[in-house]
């Protein structure tokens, strides 16, 4: 069996031969005999994202390029991973749920999990020539939203209330989820010392008002139906693809994939990567075209009336999730950027859809 690596120099051509054989990608007799390696983009707050170039003897159809990923070489990012269950639940996504759903998502060539541990090693499909990173700094036009909408979709449709996702424990183990959530009180100061000169005086006070209350979000929030829910539904773990033969929309990065309400992933998307005004103009229209897809795709009982509510409760999610996370991970120029950006659009999307006024119901 492969061996889990842990650093860029374990990924040697006698590693690669093994896992590549091992996941029926090249044959017994095929050999990789070289392997160049790079860290590779501008993310990875919670992973090592590598990007390898092989060859083989005989040659071969096998990829002339693939890319790895490893935990973060961080202390805290890496804990994070651990601790959340983060590793286990990209590795099982690649394996358990993508044959599942119909979904663009990179082909699984080889991924290992050690539960003692979480060490983790994953060898996906290099799209990096056919395909380019959304940047959530950059944001998405109504256009590229539109896109962006019909591949959850894809994601939602195929187990909706599955009793499946609901018997997988790394699903639905909410544990890590709330231990996270629970330090949110204690993380409310630390969050706006440095993030506070980029937010205005009524979005402060968002953040001070609510979040001493996120134990009632916790409970508000897991209500089906449920679905598989990426978690951490960004431009910057999606690929869009520039060539006629690459998809659209490719999802990537599933160390936050969970047993989900709908309307999760949409509010992500919508409150920290279309620019306010803009989301203002076409939000209306962006979850009519959620509901319409996921009719014509077969689920039923689902009106607009119960999206909306869905999509309402949701708001609090980002707006949480960035105080409980955004101190805890390895600190960048960019990285900072994008807590500012993911904060402000949390804010203006619960004071938009009143989502505050649902804990104060509850």
């Amino acid at each position: 069996m492969t061996d889990i690596t842990d650093t860029i120099d374990e990924l040697t051509p006698a590693w690669f031969t093994a896992a590549l054989r091992e996941g029926g990608v090249i044959g017994p007799d095929v050999s990789v005999t070289s392997a160049e390696s790079r860290r590779f983009g501008v993310g990875g707050q919670l992973a090592t994202v590598i990007r390898s170039l092989l060859t083989y003897a005989p040659p071969t159809h096998g990829p002339a390029s693939v890319i790895v990923k490893q935990p973060s070489t961080d202390e805290g990012s890496r804990g994070m991973g651990v601790s959340l269950g983060m590793y286990q639940s990209e590795v099982r996504f690649y394996t358990d749920v993508s044959p599942r759903v119909d979904l663009a998502t990179p082909r699984l060539y080889w991924g290992g999990f050690e539960e003692e541990t979480s060490r983790f090693t994953l060898v996906i499909e290099d799209l990096s020539e056919i395909a380019e990173v959304g940047d959530m700094l950059a944001g998405a036009d109504l256009e590229r939203a539109a896109l962006v909408i019909d591949e959850v979709v894809r994601l939602q449709a195929p187990l909706w209330n599955d009793p499946w996702i609901l018997a997988q424990d790394w699903l639905t183990d909410q544990t890590a989820f709330r231990t996270l959530f629970d330090n949110v009180p204690q993380l409310i100061e630390p969050f706006i010392q440095r993030f506070g000169e980029h937010l205005e005086p009524h979005q402060l006070d968002v953040l001070t008002s609510l979040g001493p209350r996120v134990a009632e979000f916790v409970d508000l929030i897991w209500q089906p139906p449920f679905v598989v829910g990426h978690g951490d539904y960004r431009l910057d773990n999606m690929i869009f693809g520039t060539t006629p033969d690459a998809p659209p929309v490719c999802l990537i990065d599933w160390q936050t994939a969970t047993v989900a309400p709908p309307g999760l992933d949409v509010a992500v998307f919508l409150a920290t990567c279309v620019d306010v005004e803009t989301r203002r103009a076409g939000q209306d229209e962006l979850l009519a075209r959620w509901v319409d897809h996921l009719r014509a795709a077969g689920v039923i009982g689902f009106s607009a009336a119960d999206a909306y509510q869905s999509f309402r409760v949701a708001s609090l999610y980002p707006l949480f999730m960035c105080l409980a996370t955004a101190t805890t991970l390895e600190q960048t120029e960019r990285g900072d950027r994008m807590w500012a950006q993911l904060i402000r659009g949390a804010v203006e999307l619960v004071i938009d859809t009143k989502a505050d006024q649902l804990i104060e119901i509850a």
